[in-house]
């Protein structure tokens, strides 16, 4: 797999947030995503508690409020980011195609650990969103991750533990150029984000899942 087709992924999971459903055209996610490149902090949105309702009626109290963030942060499991000007401006132009939704507050991208794609890179997308995502669009969004892109169904896709954040999670393993790709990606009722490994199977690194959001998303 060549450098550009590496960044290639990052572009394709950003695409298809934005051209997921029934045919061409359709919007990713009923028009979830927008945000903007940021110093790779995003602002505080409400987030209610998963379990209790989103609106209260006058019989009910209203839930209690908390607040999630996500972040690119300098480093991501100890790999540093990579900074070099073909990651940057590829990063800046899935945040770019993340923009269009008011309900979006921002959206993050970044690559980690090493250029080229054999050794030990990283690929993180994460946004912040004030309307929660459904289970199945959850489960729809991460599958048309490769579908929709003409790389085929993702292999030994399943639910895996969300950590101590909480909502949805998800993994698989994938294939471009014949090299192992494996994915994760959650949704709660404040986020949602996708952490893509190159060169590795997901058994290589399910393990890392729950640190990594972990360092990308503060509730």
């Amino acid at each position: 797999m060549s450098d550009r087709n590496g960044l290639w992924i990052g572009l394709a999971v950003a695409a298809v947030l934005l051209c997921f459903g029934g045919g061409a055209g359709a919007v990713m996610m009923g028009g979830y995503l927008s945000g903007s490149a940021t110093d790779g902090k995003s602002p505080t949105v409400p987030r209610t508690p998963v379990g209790e309702l989103m609106t209260a009626s006058p019989q009910q109290p209203t839930p209690k409020q908390v607040t999630v963030t996500v972040a690119a942060p300098a480093k991501l499991g100890n790999r540093p980011r990579i900074t070099d000007a073909e990651h940057t401006t590829t990063a800046d132009e899935v945040t770019a195609t993340l923009k269009g939704d008011r309900r979006v507050t921002t959206a993050v991208a970044a690559y980690y650990g090493t250029p080229d794609p054999k050794k030990d890179k990283v690929y993180l997308v994460a946004m912040t969103i004030s309307t929660p995502m459904p289970k199945s669009e959850f489960e729809g969004t991460f599958a048309a991750i490769t579908t929709q892109v003409g790389l085929g169904a993702m292999t030994d896709v399943a639910d895996t533990e969300p950590g101590p954040l909480g909502g949805l999670a998800r993994c698989g393993n994938l294939k471009v150029q014949e090299m192992p790709v494996a994915a994760c990606g959650w949704a709660d009722e404040g986020s949602f984000g996708v952490i893509v490994w190159y060169n590795k199977t997901l058994i290589q690194v399910k393990a890392q899942f729950i640190p990594l959001r972990a360092e990308v998303e503060k509730a």
